[in-house]
């Protein structure tokens, strides 16, 4: 049990609350602990978010379909994670993406009414949730940043830097070369030589259909300015 409130307490909405003000929540709110076994079913993407959810243990799969559903980025996500946080709020409630378990995992979920009322009775929390959710719009906005850059290399950087997280782990981009080279008014040499490139220095490995991100830290390193630091500086 200690292991899992540690856990709990490491989680970005409850940072700053002490062990025994999380055990008065848990007690006096109506939150839910599910299990889950490999490969089952967490989210639903176009599934209405109703519940603030929690990894307080295990991992989980998260399967997103980027321009116009030609592109699936998977990534995985260790406890202890939040999912899609920012959707429980704002004009559309409903889950980017798909989620599933890797193994066994436990989820902690909370309704959006009791979460409200989390938030009204700890500040804390509710300045937490804030934060978080104004970080991942401030780091949308430079969704577009891969644009300004005119080395081919560069540009397809930023771009995979943008739709990955600094904390996903096993991360594969899963498309056909044709879709993303036309994405990027690439001509197709141009394309293959770049991906060539970023796998002699095994920062990526890739086949037809797939592009595996094998070391984010060198990708970083190949933008020119400051714009890669901001992506991973962001939670």
């Amino acid at each position: 049990m200690s292991d899992m409130y540690d856990s709990i307490l490491r989680l970005p909405i409850f940072l700053g609350l002490n062990s025994a003000t999380l055990t008065s929540l848990l007690e006096k709110s109506a939150i839910q602990f599910l299990k889950y076994v490999n490969d089952d079913i967490i989210v639903t993407k176009g599934e209405d978010c109703t519940h603030l959810k929690f990894v307080v243990s295990g991992k989980i799969r998260i399967d997103n379909e980027v321009v116009t559903g030609k592109v699936n980025i998977c990534e995985e996500f260790d406890a202890p994670n939040i999912i899609a946080p920012d959707y429980l709020f704002g004009r559309d409630t409903y889950y980017p993406y798909n989620v599933t378990s890797v193994g066994e995992t436990s989820i902690m979920q909370i309704s959006k009414t009791t979460f409200i009322n989390v938030m009204m009775q700890h500040e804390i929390c509710l300045i937490n949730m804030l934060n978080l959710t104004s970080n991942r719009s401030q780091n949308t906005m430079n969704n577009l940043s891969f644009m300004s850059a005119s080395d081919m290399k560069e540009k397809l950087s930023r771009w995979i830097l943008n739709l990955t997280n600094k904390q996903g782990k096993n991360i594969q981009i899963k498309c056909k070369h044709k879709d993303l080279y036309t994405f990027f008014g690439m001509q197709r040499s141009v394309f293959i030589n770049v991906l060539n490139d970023l796998r002699d220095n095994e920062i990526i490995d890739y086949n037809g259909s797939c592009i595996k991100l094998l070391d984010r830290y060198a990708l970083k390193e190949l933008c020119n300015d400051d714009i890669g630091t901001y992506i991973e500086n962001n939670w």
